[in-house]
């Protein structure tokens, strides 16, 4: 289970670099949202770019949470391999816990946004087959993927995986 989660961490990794310009939308403390795309987040505060308000500062602490346009109408996909309820239940849970990590920490946050700089990680984003098999799900592929290990031992990536408490 270590390892899937390990696998499935990179995933959301992979799809945080991959849709980092997609739009979000910030729910705030006093129920007002914001749409737009992040910046950047430096010193406890996220700069968005709103195109209907321009570029915002938002403090973290005003945050109550980051959706994605379809993070409300989707549910994680299932696995592609023939595993059982259990497994496909066991992954379900695995992302939402480690999607739930990601979007409530502003650290990791900008921990990812940091990776998305990273050449090795610009170089997995821009490799068709590891793409694929992240949108597939198809571990065993992305375990014999050379560029994808060593994405998986590189240290930028084993330090998000530290924050979210799963060295």
């Amino acid at each position: 289970m270590k390892r899937l989660s390990g696998y499935v961490t990179l995933l959301l990794l992979l799809w945080s670099g991959a849709l980092a310009a997609a739009d979000k939308t910030f729910v705030l403390r006093d129920g007002s949202q914001v749409r737009g795309e992040i910046v950047s987040f430096s010193n406890g505060v996220y700069e968005i770019r709103s195109s209907a308000l321009g570029t915002l500062r938002v403090p973290d602490a005003r945050v109550v949470s980051i959706l994605t346009a379809d993070s409300a109408s989707q549910s994680a996909p299932a696995p592609t391999t023939a595993a059982g309820a259990n497994s496909a239940m066991d992954f379900g849970s695995a992302l939402d816990s480690i999607k739930s990590g990601i979007a409530s920490s502003p650290d990791v946050m900008s921990q990812i946004m940091q990776l998305q700089h990273d050449p090795q990680m610009k170089e997995v984003l821009s490799d068709p087959a590891i793409m694929q098999a992240v949108q597939r799900l198809d571990f065993e592929a992305l375990s014999r993927n050379p560029k994808f290990q060593a994405l998986m031992n590189n240290a930028k990536v084993r330090q998000i995986q530290s924050s979210m408490g799963q060295n």
